[in-house]
């Protein structure tokens, strides 16, 4: 009887491990956030979060009237911060300026490719 006893703690035992243990294990496993603001994404643990998380930061950043590129990684473990490089990337020129050059090329552009009538080449007549 007492052999049947341990027998079957034994087996509880062992269960409640192997339980255990794939709980850990499908924390581990990464969910991805993707965020629609230039390219961020978080990863974190099935949990919420609550063993790690990663935060990949590519984004856009207002400073001054400029626009610049926020770009970097923090990573929490446990819900403390352990790693942080964020930085503003200021040699990518602001949108604005790049918006300017880009109506400059446009514009000579159109100069050595002149539109061509409403009709196109082989408009009927």
């Amino acid at each position: 009887m007492e052999k049947s006893k341990n027998n079957k703690d034994k087996k509880l035992y062992i269960a409640l491990i192997i339980v255990i243990a794939l709980f850990f294990v499908f924390l581990l496993f990464p969910r991805a956030y993707y965020q629609r603001d230039g390219g961020s994404a978080i990863f974190d643990s099935f949990g919420g979060g609550i063993i790690y998380e990663i935060d990949y930061r590519h984004s856009l950043y207002e400073e001054g009237g400029n626009v610049y590129y926020q770009k970097g990684c923090i990573i929490y473990i446990f819900g403390h911060e352990v790693f942080n490089n964020v930085h503003v990337d200021y040699s990518q020129p602001a949108f604005e300026k790049m918006m300017q050059k880009l109506v400059k090329l446009m514009s000579s552009l159109k100069a050595y490719f002149p539109r061509q009538s409403k009709g196109g080449k082989h408009a009927t007549k």
